[in-house]
């Protein structure tokens, strides 16, 4: 079993064009994923040293490490170091839409004046607490998710599956019991029966009937915890 740590927020998914410019790759954001990316070639590199097989890496994740996978397997700089993968409550495709680079570029430059920095020299004169600091009291969070920089992710996820351009491993896909609470459904409103039919007629205006007959609030399941 090997575990890493990734870079997230601003350290990790931020764009911007002088980014871009520096890279050899003109390509900007997704380093959380070159992180995951680093670790693959690492494991091909070492893990033979430590009794493993390069040829049989399975990477596993849950929720947000669930959607790591997902990007893991339809990207093509790292599908062909994986051969088996693992999703546990959540995929990127299911979640949002990688942003489009230009747009990321352009959320990556407004909040690069958000926090008072005119260009990168600026930004790197920061240290990373106070450049997490400085982010969060701008109250701005766009510009910090997976793009289509034409690097990591060169289109998005479902034209990959589409055309058939992921990993071919074996997937093992599941959920987990209350992966998110109530308030994703309800939101502020009182956990009541009627609240509960009201936010479902609200996020499935043309399937609601359907989703009611298989969710009732009315019952009663109970979850029995084995021994």
């Amino acid at each position: 079993m090997v575990t890493y740590n990734y870079r997230l927020g601003m350290l990790g998914f931020f764009s911007h064009p002088e980014l871009t410019k520096e890279s050899a790759h003109h390509a900007s954001g997704n380093y959380g994923l070159m992180d995951l990316m680093q670790v693959l070639r690492w494991v091909q590199k070492n893990i033979a040293a430590f009794g493993g097989d390069p040829k049989r890496v399975t990477i596993a994740g849950e929720s947000a490490g669930s959607m790591s996978v997902s990007l893991l397997v339809t990207s093509p700089l790292t599908k062909n170091m994986i051969d088996a993968a693992i999703c546990e409550s959540g995929s990127y495709i299911s979640n949002a839409t990688l942003t489009p680079f230009a747009d990321s570029e352009k959320n990556g430059t407004r909040l690069a004046e958000a926090v008072g920095a005119q260009n990168l020299a600026a930004l790197r004169a920061l240290s990373a607490t106070q450049l997490q600091e400085a982010v969060q009291k701008s109250g701005i969070r766009m510009g910090l998710g997976v793009n289509v920089d034409g690097y990591f992710m060169t289109k998005q996820q479902s034209a990959v599956l589409e055309a058939g351009e992921q990993a071919k491993v074996p997937l093992l896909a599941g959920s987990n019991s209350e992966e998110s609470g109530a308030r994703s459904v309800l939101g502020q409103a009182e956990p009541t029966p009627e609240n509960f039919v009201a936010a479902i007629r609200r996020l499935y205006p043309n399937d609601a009937d359907k989703v009611l007959e298989v969710y009732s609030p009315r019952r009663r399941t109970r979850f029995s915890t084995p021994p």
